[in-house]
Protein backbone atom coordinates (compact mmCIF):
# COMPACT_ATOMS: atom_id res chain seq x y z
CA UNK A 1 0.00 0.00 0.00
CA UNK A 2 1.70 3.47 -0.79
CA UNK A 3 0.92 6.48 0.98
CA UNK A 4 1.87 9.68 -1.48
CA UNK A 5 2.22 13.07 0.31
CA UNK A 6 1.54 15.62 -2.22
CA UNK A 7 -0.35 13.65 -5.00
CA UNK A 8 -1.11 16.59 -6.42
CA UNK A 9 -3.59 15.85 -9.88
CA UNK A 10 -3.43 11.80 -9.01
CA UNK A 11 -1.66 10.69 -12.69
CA UNK A 12 1.28 9.31 -10.26
CA UNK A 13 -1.66 7.92 -8.50
CA UNK A 14 -3.24 6.22 -11.77
CA UNK A 15 0.24 4.81 -13.33
CA UNK A 16 1.72 3.36 -10.59
CA UNK A 17 -1.58 1.22 -9.84
CA UNK A 18 -1.97 0.56 -13.49
CA UNK A 19 1.86 -0.55 -13.51
CA UNK A 20 2.05 -2.34 -10.34
CA UNK A 21 -1.79 -3.15 -9.04
CA UNK A 22 -1.31 -1.76 -5.33
CA UNK A 23 -3.62 0.15 -3.23
CA UNK A 24 -2.36 3.62 -3.32
CA UNK A 25 -3.54 6.32 -0.84
CA UNK A 26 -3.39 10.58 -2.22
CA UNK A 27 -3.43 12.96 0.39
CA UNK A 28 -3.08 16.64 -0.90
CA UNK A 29 -4.45 20.17 0.43
CA UNK A 30 -6.25 21.42 -2.49
CA UNK A 31 -9.26 20.71 -3.00
CA UNK A 32 -9.74 21.07 -7.11
CA UNK A 33 -6.35 18.76 -7.65
CA UNK A 34 -8.67 16.41 -5.03
CA UNK A 35 -11.77 16.73 -7.22
CA UNK A 36 -9.77 16.38 -10.69
CA UNK A 37 -7.96 13.38 -9.25
CA UNK A 38 -11.06 11.78 -8.11
CA UNK A 39 -12.14 12.13 -11.54
CA UNK A 40 -10.03 10.89 -13.45
CA UNK A 41 -9.44 7.72 -11.41
CA UNK A 42 -12.77 7.37 -11.86
CA UNK A 43 -12.56 7.54 -15.20
CA UNK A 44 -9.57 5.07 -14.92
CA UNK A 45 -11.83 2.36 -13.57
CA UNK A 46 -9.74 2.42 -10.55
CA UNK A 47 -11.71 3.22 -7.92
CA UNK A 48 -11.05 -0.03 -5.68
CA UNK A 49 -7.58 0.89 -5.85
CA UNK A 50 -6.75 4.24 -5.24
CA UNK A 51 -8.33 6.91 -2.63
CA UNK A 52 -7.35 10.64 -1.87
CA UNK A 53 -8.04 12.24 1.36
CA UNK A 54 -8.29 16.21 1.34
CA UNK A 55 -6.62 16.72 4.78
CA UNK A 56 -3.40 17.78 5.88
CA UNK A 57 -0.62 14.96 6.29
CA UNK A 58 -0.18 15.45 9.61
CA UNK A 59 -3.71 14.27 9.73
CA UNK A 60 -3.82 11.11 7.85
CA UNK A 61 -5.77 8.20 10.20
CA UNK A 62 -3.53 6.25 11.52
CA UNK A 63 -2.34 3.11 9.45
CA UNK A 64 1.01 1.43 8.06
CA UNK A 65 2.25 2.08 4.54
CA UNK A 66 5.05 -0.12 3.11
CA UNK A 67 5.53 2.54 0.54
CA UNK A 68 5.69 6.59 1.18
CA UNK A 69 5.87 9.00 -1.98
CA UNK A 70 6.33 12.21 -1.77
CA UNK A 71 7.29 14.25 -4.82
CA UNK A 72 7.54 18.04 -4.91
CA UNK A 73 5.99 18.15 -1.54
CA UNK A 74 8.71 18.75 0.78
CA UNK A 75 9.24 22.36 -0.38
CA UNK A 76 5.95 23.36 0.61
CA UNK A 77 7.13 22.50 4.10
CA UNK A 78 9.29 25.10 5.21
CA UNK A 79 12.84 25.18 7.19
CA UNK A 80 11.58 24.82 10.45
CA UNK A 81 8.74 21.82 9.99
CA UNK A 82 11.17 19.32 8.18
CA UNK A 83 11.83 17.67 11.35
CA UNK A 84 8.14 16.89 11.74
CA UNK A 85 7.70 15.87 8.26
CA UNK A 86 9.90 13.36 8.86
CA UNK A 87 8.78 11.87 12.23
CA UNK A 88 5.37 11.75 10.48
CA UNK A 89 6.51 9.97 7.74
CA UNK A 90 8.38 7.48 10.12
CA UNK A 91 4.62 7.03 11.90
CA UNK A 92 3.16 6.27 8.64
CA UNK A 93 5.69 3.76 7.64
CA UNK A 94 5.68 0.12 7.86
CA UNK A 95 8.62 -1.02 9.77
CA UNK A 96 10.50 -2.18 6.26
CA UNK A 97 8.93 0.00 4.16
CA UNK A 98 10.46 2.86 2.34
CA UNK A 99 10.61 6.26 1.99
CA UNK A 100 10.92 7.66 -1.39
CA UNK A 101 11.63 11.61 -1.62
CA UNK A 102 11.55 14.08 -5.22
CA UNK A 103 12.58 17.31 -4.44
CA UNK A 104 14.14 20.52 -5.71
CA UNK A 105 17.00 21.30 -3.59
CA UNK A 106 19.38 24.68 -2.81
CA UNK A 107 23.42 23.92 -2.82
CA UNK A 108 24.83 23.25 0.81
CA UNK A 109 27.01 26.93 0.49
CA UNK A 110 24.22 28.71 -0.59
CA UNK A 111 21.12 27.08 1.79
CA UNK A 112 21.69 29.73 4.69
CA UNK A 113 21.45 32.62 2.50
CA UNK A 114 18.57 31.71 0.55
CA UNK A 115 16.45 30.64 3.31
CA UNK A 116 16.73 34.04 5.17
CA UNK A 117 16.61 35.91 1.67
CA UNK A 118 13.36 36.86 -0.41
CA UNK A 119 13.38 35.15 -3.68
CA UNK A 120 11.47 34.46 -6.79
CA UNK A 121 11.12 30.91 -5.63
CA UNK A 122 9.75 31.53 -2.62
CA UNK A 123 7.74 34.49 -3.58
CA UNK A 124 5.46 32.96 -6.11
CA UNK A 125 6.36 29.06 -6.43
CA UNK A 126 6.50 27.95 -2.93
CA UNK A 127 5.43 30.17 -0.40
CA UNK A 128 5.86 29.92 2.28
CA UNK A 129 7.88 27.23 1.53
CA UNK A 130 11.55 26.97 1.48
CA UNK A 131 14.15 24.68 -1.15
CA UNK A 132 15.83 22.44 1.05
CA UNK A 133 20.14 21.31 1.10
CA UNK A 134 20.36 18.10 0.34
CA UNK A 135 22.26 18.28 4.80
CA UNK A 136 19.18 19.51 5.48
CA UNK A 137 16.82 16.84 4.16
CA UNK A 138 20.21 14.78 6.28
CA UNK A 139 19.85 16.55 9.65
CA UNK A 140 16.13 16.15 10.05
CA UNK A 141 15.98 12.74 8.91
CA UNK A 142 18.87 11.59 11.28
CA UNK A 143 17.09 14.61 14.28
CA UNK A 144 13.71 12.94 14.34
CA UNK A 145 13.64 9.57 12.16
CA UNK A 146 15.50 6.09 11.88
CA UNK A 147 15.68 7.21 8.02
CA UNK A 148 18.72 6.87 6.00
CA UNK A 149 20.02 7.73 2.60
CA UNK A 150 20.52 4.95 0.18
CA UNK A 151 20.36 6.70 -2.58
CA UNK A 152 20.60 9.94 -4.62
CA UNK A 153 20.03 11.23 -7.72
CA UNK A 154 20.54 14.32 -9.39
CA UNK A 155 18.02 14.85 -11.93
CA UNK A 156 18.97 18.70 -12.60
CA UNK A 157 20.61 17.81 -16.20
CA UNK A 158 17.04 17.09 -17.21
CA UNK A 159 14.54 19.22 -15.53
CA UNK A 160 15.63 22.14 -18.13
CA UNK A 161 13.53 20.34 -20.67
CA UNK A 162 10.97 18.96 -18.40
CA UNK A 163 10.30 22.40 -17.51
CA UNK A 164 10.16 23.47 -21.10
CA UNK A 165 8.03 20.75 -22.25
CA UNK A 166 5.78 21.67 -19.30
CA UNK A 167 5.65 25.22 -20.69
CA UNK A 168 5.11 23.80 -24.37
CA UNK A 169 1.98 21.75 -23.22
CA UNK A 170 0.69 24.81 -21.38
CA UNK A 171 0.91 27.05 -24.09
CA UNK A 172 -0.84 24.25 -26.29
CA UNK A 173 -3.73 24.10 -24.10
CA UNK A 174 -4.48 27.72 -23.15
CA UNK A 175 -7.65 28.66 -23.30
Amino acid sequence: HVLDIGSGWGSLAIETVKQTGCKYTGVTLSAEQHKYAERKVREAGLEDRINFLLCDYRKIPPFKYDTIISCGMIEHVGHEYMDEFFACCESYLAEDGILVLQFISVPEERYEQYRKRPDFIKEYIFPGGCLPSLARIMSAMTTSSRFCIEHVENIGPNYYTTLMHWRDNFMANKE
